[in-house]
């Protein structure tokens, strides 16, 4: 958030829409849920699917309204995901670009978050 907020400063334009999304879309409680299989070593995404839930139930629906509310034409989605890009494009909005936030994971928590989303999810992360 803080290196989005850091960009956008510095471009003089943006927009940041930030989705209460917990659990990838299947809520809070699917993410507590996952705790335990989480405990063994087992990644957050294939923890949900594990437990039957979508490894990523997210919808970007709400987003793409937002943005056509203010009228915001085309985007430079920063982002890592490239499955985001695709569900904006799905509902419609223009996606001109990627732009890759490269945060240096500096726990091991972060780091295991990092592989899970690079392996799972198709993030394009360094790791």
């Amino acid at each position: 958030m803080a290196l989005a907020q850091g960009q956008i400063e510095q471009d003089g334009n943006g927009i940041i829409v930030w989705l209460n999304q917990d659990g990838k879309g299947n809520g809070h409680m699917a993410e507590l849920l996952t705790a335990g299989l989480k405990a063994k070593g087992v990644a957050q995404t294939e923890a949900y699917a594990q437990l039957g839930f979508e490894r990523d139930a997210r919808s970007f629906a709400r987003a793409a309204e937002i943005l056509k509310f203010f009228k915001v034409v085309s985007v430079a989605l920063m982002s890592n995901n490239p499955e985001k890009a695709s569900g904006l494009r799905e509902c419609g909005v223009t996606v001109s670009g990627m732009v890759n936030l490269t945060v240096v994971p500096d726990n091991l928590y972060l780091r295991k978050n990092y592989h899970d989303k690079a392996q799972y999810q198709n993030h394009t992360i360094e790791l």
